[in-house]
């Protein structure tokens, strides 16, 4: 239950091809989770079965999960205590680029170019905790941490005119704690 940390200074930065999560750590993505969010990640399941790759849970009311697998099925969680679960299940080992869009009126999945997930629920949510990769930000404890693989992973927010803002660039790198993510948009780990 560590969270995944390095900090390394930008000139000694190594970009490695993935970081990953054997279960019981996660990385605070230090972005809120709330309606208006496109996730764009290429990852890999090293083990499926219930878990969380990104994801945050304020409470029974409030969920944003955009991508998750629940009964080994991709899933989202958005609002209520809901998650919408596709008739798709991965492969674990197997590499997948993924697109998630959580928008009031809008939720949808695409994996490696095909949408495996549609719904329209209205409502905007609003967490006031942050994403967590590789687990379930649940205010004062995590769970369904999830064995996985980063490879790359864009967060961008909804603006105003609906636009999309990228908020995080991120890429593996090696750090003195073994992994951590470059973020291209903050210069920072």
């Amino acid at each position: 239950m560590a969270a995944i940390a390095g900090a390394c200074r930008a000139e000694a930065r190594r970009f490695v091809d993935y970081v990953e999560s054997n279960g019981s750590q996660y990385i605070d993505l230090g972005i809120p989770a709330k309606s208006g969010l496109r996730i764009t990640t290429r990852m890999s399941w090293t083990a499926t079965g219930d878990s969380t790759y990104i994801g945050a849970q304020k409470n029974r009311s409030t969920k944003i999960g955009p991508v998750v697998l629940k009964t080994s099925q991709w899933a989202l969680g958005y609002g209520g205590n809901t998650v919408f679960l596709s008739d798709v299940s991965p492969t674990a080992g197997q590499v997948y680029d993924l697109i998630s869009v959580l928008s009031n009126g809008t939720q949808t999945l695409t994996v490696d170019g095909g949408i495996v997930l549609s719904q329209n629920e209205q409502t905007a949510y609003v967490t006031d905790i942050n994403l967590y990769l590789f687990a379930q930000n649940h205010y004062t404890e995590l769970y369904q941490y999830s064995k996985a693989r980063c490879y790359s992973l864009k967060i961008e927010t909804n603006s105003v005119d609906g636009a999309w803002i990228l908020a995080r660039d991120l890429h593996p790198i090696a750090s003195a704690a073994g992994g951590a993510l470059y973020d291209f948009v903050t210069g920072e780990t």
